[in-house]
Protein backbone atom coordinates (compact mmCIF):
# COMPACT_ATOMS: atom_id res chain seq x y z
CA UNK A 1 0.00 0.00 0.00
CA UNK A 2 1.20 3.47 -0.86
CA UNK A 3 1.65 6.05 1.92
CA UNK A 4 -0.86 8.45 0.38
CA UNK A 5 -3.37 5.62 0.02
CA UNK A 6 -2.98 4.65 3.69
CA UNK A 7 -3.50 8.27 4.77
CA UNK A 8 -6.47 8.70 2.45
CA UNK A 9 -8.07 5.51 3.84
CA UNK A 10 -7.58 6.65 7.45
CA UNK A 11 -9.15 10.04 6.72
CA UNK A 12 -12.03 8.50 4.77
CA UNK A 13 -12.68 5.93 7.52
CA UNK A 14 -12.81 8.67 10.15
CA UNK A 15 -15.26 10.71 8.10
CA UNK A 16 -17.47 7.68 7.45
CA UNK A 17 -17.36 6.57 11.10
CA UNK A 18 -18.71 9.97 12.14
CA UNK A 19 -21.15 10.31 9.23
CA UNK A 20 -19.36 13.33 7.78
CA UNK A 21 -20.08 14.46 4.28
CA UNK A 22 -16.78 15.59 2.80
CA UNK A 23 -15.52 16.60 -0.63
CA UNK A 24 -12.77 14.57 -2.25
CA UNK A 25 -10.75 17.78 -2.63
CA UNK A 26 -10.84 18.32 1.16
CA UNK A 27 -9.57 14.79 1.75
CA UNK A 28 -6.78 15.35 -0.76
CA UNK A 29 -5.79 18.58 0.97
CA UNK A 30 -5.50 16.68 4.25
CA UNK A 31 -3.49 13.92 2.53
CA UNK A 32 -1.05 16.54 1.23
CA UNK A 33 -0.66 18.02 4.72
CA UNK A 34 -0.07 14.56 6.18
CA UNK A 35 2.57 13.82 3.55
CA UNK A 36 4.32 17.01 4.72
CA UNK A 37 4.35 15.69 8.30
CA UNK A 38 1.06 16.77 9.87
CA UNK A 39 -0.28 13.63 11.54
CA UNK A 40 -3.11 15.15 13.58
CA UNK A 41 -6.05 17.36 12.70
CA UNK A 42 -8.90 18.98 14.52
CA UNK A 43 -11.99 18.53 12.38
CA UNK A 44 -14.33 21.50 12.25
CA UNK A 45 -17.84 20.48 11.26
CA UNK A 46 -21.46 21.59 11.20
CA UNK A 47 -24.14 19.43 12.80
CA UNK A 48 -26.98 18.36 10.59
CA UNK A 49 -30.09 16.69 11.98
CA UNK A 50 -31.23 13.99 9.63
CA UNK A 51 -34.78 12.70 9.37
CA UNK A 52 -33.87 9.31 10.84
CA UNK A 53 -32.32 11.04 13.88
CA UNK A 54 -28.87 9.69 13.20
CA UNK A 55 -26.05 12.08 13.97
CA UNK A 56 -24.72 13.56 10.77
CA UNK A 57 -22.25 16.34 10.26
CA UNK A 58 -20.86 18.21 7.34
CA UNK A 59 -17.10 18.67 7.14
CA UNK A 60 -16.20 22.33 7.20
CA UNK A 61 -12.48 22.66 7.70
CA UNK A 62 -9.52 21.36 9.66
CA UNK A 63 -6.78 22.71 11.88
CA UNK A 64 -3.32 21.17 11.82
CA UNK A 65 -2.19 19.90 15.23
CA UNK A 66 1.13 18.83 16.73
CA UNK A 67 0.61 15.07 17.08
CA UNK A 68 3.30 14.83 19.79
CA UNK A 69 1.12 16.92 22.14
CA UNK A 70 -2.05 14.87 21.74
CA UNK A 71 -3.06 12.77 24.74
CA UNK A 72 -6.10 10.49 24.87
CA UNK A 73 -8.04 9.84 28.07
CA UNK A 74 -10.22 6.73 28.18
CA UNK A 75 -13.85 6.92 29.21
CA UNK A 76 -14.55 6.38 32.91
CA UNK A 77 -17.72 6.43 35.00
CA UNK A 78 -17.20 10.15 35.62
CA UNK A 79 -15.79 11.31 32.26
CA UNK A 80 -16.17 10.78 28.55
CA UNK A 81 -13.32 9.63 26.33
CA UNK A 82 -11.62 12.84 25.22
CA UNK A 83 -8.41 14.20 23.74
CA UNK A 84 -6.04 16.88 24.91
CA UNK A 85 -4.22 18.91 22.27
CA UNK A 86 -1.83 20.56 24.74
CA UNK A 87 0.02 17.63 26.27
CA UNK A 88 -2.62 16.76 28.85
CA UNK A 89 -3.51 20.13 30.37
CA UNK A 90 -7.07 20.37 29.00
CA UNK A 91 -9.10 17.35 27.91
CA UNK A 92 -12.00 18.72 25.91
CA UNK A 93 -12.04 17.38 22.35
CA UNK A 94 -13.98 14.31 21.28
CA UNK A 95 -13.18 11.57 18.75
CA UNK A 96 -15.50 13.12 16.17
CA UNK A 97 -13.35 16.23 15.96
CA UNK A 98 -9.96 14.56 16.39
CA UNK A 99 -8.20 12.76 13.55
CA UNK A 100 -4.91 11.24 14.62
CA UNK A 101 -2.83 9.33 12.09
CA UNK A 102 -0.31 6.78 13.33
CA UNK A 103 3.13 8.28 12.59
CA UNK A 104 4.81 4.92 13.30
CA UNK A 105 2.96 3.26 10.44
CA UNK A 106 3.78 6.12 8.08
CA UNK A 107 7.44 6.07 9.16
CA UNK A 108 7.60 2.30 8.62
CA UNK A 109 6.08 2.67 5.14
CA UNK A 110 8.66 5.34 4.25
CA UNK A 111 11.51 3.13 5.47
CA UNK A 112 10.22 0.17 3.48
CA UNK A 113 10.05 2.35 0.39
CA UNK A 114 13.70 3.44 0.86
CA UNK A 115 14.93 -0.12 1.43
CA UNK A 116 13.30 -1.47 -1.74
Amino acid sequence: MEIAEYIRNEITNHMQKHHMMVLKSDIEEMVEEALKGTYAFQIIYNNIDSEDRMFDCSFYSFIKLDHSKIVFREETEQTSAVYSYDGGKRFQWFDTETLLLNPSIIREMKLNKIIK
